[in-house]
């Protein structure tokens, strides 16, 4: 009780506002974050080693970061997907030969897939090492159908694909992966008739496609030379038989015989697996931008994949590489973001990026920016004194800095590109954030 009463006390000391976002820093260490937008909750699952919720799933109020209700899944849960209807999460496990469904409506788990031994997928002759679920993808519309990436992590080079349906693994379907390592990243498209994916193999990427049948999967084609390159080594997510990847290229999945390159969303992408997102509430694609320590999303138009918006998430405070794993839209302020230095223990945060949900931040009431929209010099008033003043284009690129002694100045913007400008209001020092606006420049 005393553990739980100082988390929830480190918890709230966490809440921080800052450059007008209000950030809720989780203490746990996270897997996989999926947020349901039918029932307003985020669910993450937690790893092993967590005191707290180690092995459990948990459903938070992205409002207070409170977890509301528990449950024990297994060792070390991994990833985490929700089925269409958000009924049911689906949560795969990196230390023992089973991945369970939990029915969100009761929180308990409601079924097991025990993957068995890996004989029962090779030969009768074979050992018995443990078969692992290293990822899947839920076929949609369906909560009880499954792809799953089926791994022998020790003793013998063993990588496939099956389908699950109708409570079977379908093994005489199975389709092993050649000289593979682990499947990384496929997803089902055209009205989940076709599967997308791509393998790192030990001589080369591996891109593949594969019908869905009724019975399992039979392959259309692998390593296919025709493939278009932006895909061989890229995780990516398919959105109404768009696709898009890690290093921004949209393209258009529609046919089954052809991937077509439709553009790309230029920018600064951390983390090498699934920090971005499309958002239906922005009806855009977002990804995530690092300039100093200042971390930042941006919204790219569905159409032009040209930026639109860009928001400031918070200040990363750590020297080492940033990774962000995963990241939740909750609504057009609100995100959650699953973050991590050097590949080490993730956390999440909340962030709430609408002013009105910080209160009162300190000084910003009395600054004042005008013209806006502007078409060169900008007047900045009610400055506190020894400030610092940052120039971001939209992806969060920095433009320039300048330092002001006085409670007010002048910055002249012609110099800049036209469009959407951030201005950031720091200490000279770089250690709190007073405020930040956006500057529509013609």
């Amino acid at each position: 009780m005393i553990r739980k009463y100082l988390l929830l006390l480190i918890l709230n000391i966490m809440i921080q506002s800052c450059f007008g976002s209000l950030v809720i820093c989780l203490p746990w260490v996270v897997s996989d974050i999926k947020y349901s937008q039918l029932r307003g909750k985020l669910y993450a699952v937690v790893d092993a080693l967590d005191p707290e919720y180690g092995n459990h799933i948990i459903e938070i109020n992205p409002a207070t970061g409170e977890v509301e209700r528990s449950q024990y899944v297994g060792s070390e849960p991994v990833f985490m997907r929700l089925t269409t209807d958000e009924n049911y999460a689906w949560v795969t496990l990196d230390n023992i030969p089973f991945i369970r469904r939990v029915n969100l409506e009761t929180f308990v788990v409601d079924k097991d897939i025990y993957l068995g031994p890996t004989r029962q997928y090779w030969s009768p002759q074979h050992g018995l090492s443990t078969i692992l679920a290293y990822n899947f993808t839920v076929i949609p519309d369906d909560n009880n159908a499954l792809v799953l990436g089926l791994q022998q992590p020790f003793i013998f080079s063993f990588d496939a694909l099956a389908k699950y349906q109708n409570d079977t693994i379908l093994s005489d379907a199975l389709k092993q992966i050649p000289n593979s390592h682990y499947p990384m990243s496929f997803e089902p498209v055209m009205q989940s008739g076709f599967l997308l994916g791509h393998y790192q193999s030990n001589l080369d990427n591996v891109f593949l496609r594969m019908k869905i049948l009724e019975n399992g999967l039979e392959y259309v084609d692998k390593n296919d030379s025709t493939a278009p390159a932006v895909l061989m080594r890229n995780f990516f997510k398919v959105y109404h038989d768009t696709v898009y990847n890690a290093e921004g290229y949209v393209l258009d999945a529609s046919d089954s015989c052809e991937l077509k390159v439709l553009g790309q969303c230029k920018n600064d992408v951390i983390g090498d697996r699934y920090g971005f997102t499309f958002s239906e509430a922005h009806n855009a694609f977002i990804y995530p931008n690092l300039t100093g320590k200042s971390l930042y999303l941006t919204y790219y138009d569905r159409q032009t994949f040209q930026p639109i918006d860009s928001v400031f998430l918070f200040e990363y405070p750590f020297s080492q590489l940033m990774m962000v794993l995963e990241l939740e839209v909750i609504d057009k302020q609100c995100f959650a973001v699953l973050i991590g230095k050097d590949y080490g223990e993730f956390t999440v945060r909340i962030i709430n990026t609408d002013p009105n949900a910080t209160g009162d931040v300190p000084a910003a009431g009395a600054i004042n920016v005008f013209p806006n929209p502007a078409t060169g010099i900008v007047s900045i008033e009610g400055l506190p004194l020894h400030k610092e003043i940052s120039l971001y284009d939209i992806t969060g690129r920095l433009l320039d800095t300048f330092h002001s002694d006085g409670i007010k100045t002048s910055v002249n913007l012609q110099p800049y590109p036209r469009g959407l400008i951030l201005l950031k209001i720091t200490d000279s020092e770089q250690k709190e954030i007073s405020f930040i606006t956006k500057i529509l420049l013609h």
